[in-house]
This record gives C-alpha cells, structure tokens and sequence, in this order.
C-alpha cells in the first residue's frame, strides 16, 4: 500500500513538474526568438540564444524521462534508438564519422520533435485550471506577436521583418527568427484558433487576427495552407451562418487585398516570382529553387553511397540539403530509416485521430506542404507549438 501511495504521489510530482517547466519556457522561448533576431540582425556573432533555451528545455525532458521511465517510454526511446544505429551507420559509411557534430547536431532536430511531445503530452493529465493556464498563456504569446506583425507591416519595422536582410522580399513574421521555421507556427496556431472558432464556437477575433496577420507573412506555404483551410471550411461547414462570417471576412479581405497588390512591397515580391518563372518555369518557383537542388546535390550524393547507405542513409549535412523534407529525410536516414521515422511519427502524431477530421487535415496539410518546403521535421522552433496543438485535439476529440 505504501509503495502505492509513493508511486502515486511521485506521478503526481512529475506532472506537476511538466506543468511548471511549459508555464516557465513556453515565453522563455518566445523572448529568447526576439533575443536572437535583434542578435542577428545587429550582427552579432553569436545569435543563436533560441537554441541555448531549447537545449536547455531538451535536457529538462531528458532528466524527466530519466525520473518517468516506464515500459512505455522505453518501447518509444527503443526505436528512436534504432534511428540512432541506423545515423551512425550512415555516417561511418561515408567517412563522416570525425566531422559528425552537425550531422548529429541534425539528428537531434529530427528526434526533438518526438522527445517534446513525449514531455508536453502529460498536459492531458493536468487539471483542467492547470490546462487553462498552459494554453492560454499559448494564446497570449502568439497574440502579441499577431500585433508585432500588424504593427510591424503598418509601421514599416525592420526588426519585424521576416526576410530583415533580403530588401527584394516581402514578409512579416513578429519576433520569430527563421522565416522557414515560423511558417508552421503560422499554420499550427490559425488551426488551432479556427478548430476553436468552428467546432467549440469560441470567439472568432483571435482567428480573424491570426489570418490577416499570415497574410502579411509573405510565405508560400502559409498561403497555400489559408488557401487549403478555405476549402476545407467550404466543404464542411458551409452553413448559413458560416456562410454570412465568411462573406464579411471576404468584402475586409478584399478591401486589405486592394491595398496590398498595388503596394511596393507586393510589386517586388511578384516580380521575384516572376523571374523565377521566366528562368526554369513553373516548378522552380513553386519551390524557389529547391528543383535545382535536388537534381543537382543527390546525385553527388548517391555518387558516395554504398548498399547500405540507401538503407541507413547518409549525408554531409553541411554540403548537401535539399530543404525539402521528404527527400531530406531519404537522405538523411535511408530507406529503412525513413521508413522507421514515419512509423514514429504516425504512432506519435497521427495514430489515435484518424476520425478528428478536422486534425487529420490539419497534419496531412503540414506534411504536403512540408514536402515542397522543407523545415517541418527537423524545425526545433515550430516543434513546441505543433505538438501543443495536436495535445489539443486529443483532448478535445
């Protein structure tokens, strides 16, 4: 009985302990982004403070799994471990064994995804005044980086800027540091704010904000993902009511769109289209330029490759990357290892909402979308705010 009540309230300690740890580094991450980019826009030469408090987070999940392990856990790490054999195995075959530290440097990105969920799930065990807390304090960061944005397009702020050092692109993404990266918060944080305004009829500013906000993003995806939800919501939900928000949305939209397309801003960003149009075609411009990469880099590649390369992987990750994660992650982790990875992230993500169909399109537009633009898999940025969202559906499903 005794030992009973010990594991109990030894149980109740650790998610206690997760509570403390999201409330602490959910805005500890989001100043350390701003941190970093006023870092790198004034030059510094070392910019990266994001990376120091995810890897601080990082060790912190690891030292609760070292106090949490159970059969679970450790049927889990199993195959993140055998993903572990099979990177070494990759690297030592291409002689890339004494240069590793950025390969592994990108391991870790492509697990950290898994270890974040692992650690955040056990929000679902919190109270509900506890669960309150951890999203809403979700809800306020990314509100005040939705007014960083407006603010930042209305009044013209470098620091803003999504592409701060590229003056022939157009984009506004807050205080977030990696334009690439912050697509898929984007994209998380709308659906959240939509799955919230649609199906659990809450308040529909945060969602209207957000969507104008992703409008001024300048980013292919996020357009194309807008683009993606638009249709899922005409198919779904096209009700009268719906249909009346939607029609009002439209004629602000349109108003907001009018200005835009004859801004400077929006001549440059087409024109750059353009361009890319002109010089490969169509395809090229979809993926600005990644077509070139990938025709050209694995080759070189697949040139080193042994047989057990094309099932291990293996790759320079400091000469090659394609930034398209589905041939990335081939690259990467080879053919078993992909095929591992996958398995992973179906049981992690996926497993368990197959009939959340709001969720399914959620995951599957991320992971399209991820497959022209890369940066999804191994984004230690978008991680945190992904696996909250999916947290969400569980939660509520």
């Amino acid at each position: 009985m005794n030992a009973i009540i010990r594991n109990t309230e030894q149980n109740s300690s650790l998610i206690n302990f997760v509570f403390l740890i999201s409330i602490v580094f959910l805005p500890l991450m989001f100043i350390s982004d701003g941190v970093s980019k006023v870092l790198a826009i004034y030059g510094s030469s070392f910019s990266r403070i994001s990376l120091i408090t995810r890897f601080a987070f990082e060790t912190i999940i690891v030292f609760w799994i070292i106090l949490k392990v159970n059969y679970s856990i450790v049927k889990y790490l199993t195959f993140i471990f055998i993903l572990l054999v099979f990177f070494l195995l990759g690297q030592s075959s291409i002689g890339n064994i004494n240069d590793i530290s950025e390969s592994f440097i990108t391991f870790n990105k492509y697990i950290y995804l898994f270890l974040v969920y692992l650690f955040l799930r056990e929000i679902i065990q919190l109270s509900e005044a506890q669960c309150n807390i951890v999203f809403k304090l979700l809800y306020f960061l990314f509100f005040i980086n939705i007014l960083c944005v407006l603010c930042g397009y209305m009044f013209k702020i470098n620091f803003f800027e999504a592409y701060y050092s590229k003056e022939y692109r157009f984009g506004y993404n807050g205080v977030f540091l990696a334009p690439n990266e912050s697509s898929y918060i984007f994209m998380s944080m709308v659906s959240l704010f939509y799955y919230r305004a649609i199906y659990e009829n809450k308040s529909k500013v945060i969602l209207i904000l957000s969507i104008l906000a992703s409008l001024i993003t300048g980013m292919k995806a996020v357009y194309l993902f807008l683009i993606l939800l638009l249709l899922f919501h005409a198919i779904n939900h096209m009700k009268k009511k719906y249909l009346f928000i939607l029609i009002s949305f439209s004629i602000l939209l349109f108003g907001y769109l009018i200005r835009y397309l004859q801004s400077d801003e929006f001549k440059s960003l087409i024109a750059l289209f353009i361009r890319l149009y002109e010089e490969k075609g169509l395809l090229h411009m979809l993926l600005t330029g990644r077509d070139d990469l990938l025709i050209n880099e694995s080759p070189l590649v697949f040139k080193k490759w042994t047989f057990i390369n094309y099932l291990t992987g293996g790759v320079n990750i400091k000469i090659y990357s394609i930034e398209m994660d589905f041939f990335d992650l081939l690259l990467f982790f080879g053919l078993l290892g992909s095929i591992l990875y996958v398995f992973i992230f179906f049981q992690t993500f996926i497993n368990g909402l197959l009939k959340h169909a709001f969720a399914k399109f959620f995951i599957f537009s991320i992971l399209a979308l991820s497959f022209f633009g890369g940066h999804f898999l191994y984004s230690p940025s978008s991680a945190v705010y992904f696996s909250l969202v999916i947290i969400y559906f569980r939660m509520s499903k």
